[in-house]
């Protein structure tokens, strides 16, 4: 029998609680990959970098992009694998929810209609990412936050800072809680991407949309 919509609401209300849940998680999973960069970071910053050569300089920054492209690389699996698993859970909230105001028992998608609901579909948001794919806005994005390390020691070294500095620059201050750091800009970053509204706005759309045309081509078992 079908639900009265101020139970629909309270459903409604628990599963956006739970989804902010999920959400914060990948935020905090994220976190630990930055732990490793900065690791990565600190590590091939040997020596006084004042008395590096441009040359030696330029070698470090291979090789420092090099190792953040690599913990990016490495962290797109996580992440898509984070989607794919947030796309089970929203498809199967939207089924749930369907079926308790129609009269009709619908089918969940599979995992590759998930993933290519996700993967497959621009997203839908304003501004110069709009109609892009998700994987592209992921490699644009990693590639964008390497940019801004590499570019924090190119500057440090062109204004004579020490090693020390330029760290601090990295990884921020403590009197700031370390959020003013390059790394805490990119740990800023992936919290808007995992936040977006559009991801998720897109996906239960794609779901409405596909379980529409099922109620109204419906198959007989």
């Amino acid at each position: 029998m079908p639900e009265a919509p101020n139970q629909l609401i309270e459903q409604t209300t628990r599963h956006a609680a739970h989804l902010e849940r999920l959400k914060s998680h990948e935020v905090k999973a994220f976190r630990e990959f930055l732990r490793k960069m900065e690791r990565d970071v600190v590590s091939r910053l040997d020596g006084e970098i004042t008395e590096y050569t441009q040359r030696r300089l330029n070698r470090k920054l291979t090789a420092i992009r090099g190792a953040l492209s690599d913990r990016y690389g490495e962290y797109r699996t996580v992440w898509r694998k984070q989607i794919v698993d947030l796309a089970k859970y929203e498809s199967d909230f939207e089924k749930r929810s369907l079926e308790k105001v129609v009269d009709y028992e619908f089918t969940l998608p599979s995992t590759d209609q998930l993933r290519e609901a996700v993967f497959g579909n621009p997203l839908q948001v304003s501004g110069p990412d709009g109609g892009a794919l998700l994987d592209d806005f992921y490699s644009e994005w990693s590639d964008r936050e390497v940019r801004r390390v590499t570019n924090t020691i190119r500057m440090g070294y062109a204004q004579g800072d020490t090693t020390d500095q330029i760290v601090r620059n990295i990884r921020g201050t403590a009197p700031a809680k370390y959020t003013d750091g390059a790394l805490a800009l990119s740990n800023r970053a992936m919290q808007t991407m995992t936040r977006t509204a559009g991801l998720t706005t897109d996906l239960t759309m794609f779901l409405k949309r596909s379980l529409s045309k099922a109620m109204q081509h419906p198959c007989c078992p």
